[in-house]
């Protein structure tokens, strides 16, 4: 299995999961990384398909798109990471604040879309 392949699955698991655990457990894990939870009925709603129901698909686009081709699945990858990082970095001029979590998550975003660029650079060089 190629760097790339492995690269992209990982990233599908995270993704997976992420959703996994937001499907079932949103409450928790939205207190867990936010320091708060939903206000309303439909704050939850949204929870659930947002964080839940998107990431499970986009986890699930990818370990298919890593089976078939794993450079578009790099692309997809570092579109992902760029875009989070970027609406964080957003999030956090208009908030004017966050917690140590949503720092963490910028740093990984970061790295994560840093490690697809190299292992796309590679994958053209080779």
């Amino acid at each position: 299995m190629s760097w790339s392949k492995l690269f992209v699955i990982v990233n599908a698991l995270v993704f997976v999961g992420f959703g996994l655990g937001f499907f079932l457990m949103p409450e928790q894990l939205y207190q867990n990384l936010t320091d708060s939870v939903p206000a309303t009925a439909s704050a939850l709603v949204d929870t659930h398909a947002t964080y839940g129901g998107l990431s499970l698909a986009y986890g699930a686009v990818l370990l298919w798109t890593a089976l078939e081709d794993a450079v578009r699945g790099l692309k997809y990858v570092l579109l992902a990471m760029a875009c989070m990082a970027t609406a964080r970095v957003v999030g956090i001029i208009v908030a004017g604040e966050a917690n140590l979590t949503m720092y963490s998550f910028l740093v990984t975003e970061l790295i994560v879309a840093a490690l697809a660029v190299v292992l796309l650079k590679r994958t053209s060089a080779g």
